[in-house]
């Protein structure tokens, strides 16, 4: 049984893999896990396949949330999973990052009692609850640089700290 479940991995993962060589892709799930403030787990479920599907790991593309062990680790973590825990999403990827999670944006649509759609992503940001994600000390998303920004002028989440650590800095600093 545990190589069955070897190769089918292996199998979605190759086909997954596949599909990401053709530009943006999307998938839709119920979020089952949070890891953190910026990476959950999603189980999807084709309509042709009958079998057991492994969770398929996100990273929230363009925002770093603080670390489980850092402060606001654990709070931003919480928001998240208040946001999206248990409920279906879609997901808009284009890539895997170096962890072999997906790379993606988050939309959450709910209909209760009216429709609305939620950009994941920059909810997390709105609320002081992660950076704008950093490349050579550049947001690589202006958007989330800019929420970033409001966030941290009405000081939303964790720009209520004095000075907040970058997670980036975090882990150098404890791994």
């Amino acid at each position: 049984m545990k190589n069955y479940r070897v190769f089918f991995r292996s199998v979605c993962a190759g086909l997954l893999l596949i599909s990401l060589s053709s530009g943006a892709e999307e998938l839709s799930g119920k979020v089952v896990r949070i890891l953190d403030g910026d990476t959950v787990e999603l189980v999807t479920v084709p309509a042709n396949v009958l079998a057991y599907e492994p969770p398929v790991r996100v990273r929230l593309n363009g925002i770093d949330a603080p670390e489980k062990k850092q402060a606001y680790g654990q709070r931003s973590k919480q928001y998240l999973a208040d946001l999206i825990g248990g409920k279906s999403v879609t997901v808009s990827f284009t890539k895997h990052d170096r962890y072999q999670r997906l790379l993606g944006d988050i939309v959450l649509k709910e209909c209760k009692p009216e429709c609305h759609t939620l950009d994941v992503n920059a909810a997390m940001v709105n609320a002081g609850m992660a950076w704008a994600y950093r490349y050579h000390n550049e947001a690589t998303r202006p958007k989330m640089a800019s929420l970033e920004a409001t966030a941290r002028s009405s000081k939303q989440g964790l720009w209520q700290e004095s000075n907040p650590v970058e997670p980036w800095k975090w882990r150098r600093e404890h791994h």
